[in-house]
């Protein structure tokens, strides 16, 4: 039986953003190297390059605010709508 029975989404949402960013705060951070982008396309090693990121921390996670408009059906009423999504490279998980 599920263990979140009971708990609204929002506060388990909540609940699990919090874990993660406790564990990935533990994570020791390491260096985006030359190394790390080698197997890429040039065009993409190129922009990294230039972008400034060699050297620096890899990101450990991310934070994405999405608004915007959606609806059911393609002749629906159009509805407004946002949503966050936060991503947590080292244990590989999305929340959203």
């Amino acid at each position: 039986m599920n263990q979140f029975i009971g708990i609204g989404l929002r506060r388990r949402y909540r609940r699990e953003v919090r874990q993660q960013t406790q564990l990935i705060s533990r994570v020791r951070p390491e260096l985006l190297m030359e190394s790390d982008i080698a197997h890429l396309p040039e065009l993409i090693r190129n922009y990294i390059q230039k972008s400034g990121a060699l050297g620096r921390p890899k990101v450990k996670s991310f934070r994405v605010d999405l608004a915007g408009r959606i609806r059911k059906k393609s002749n629906g009423v159009w509805m407004p709508f946002h949503s966050v999504q936060h991503n947590f490279l080292a244990t590989m998980s999305r929340l959203f």
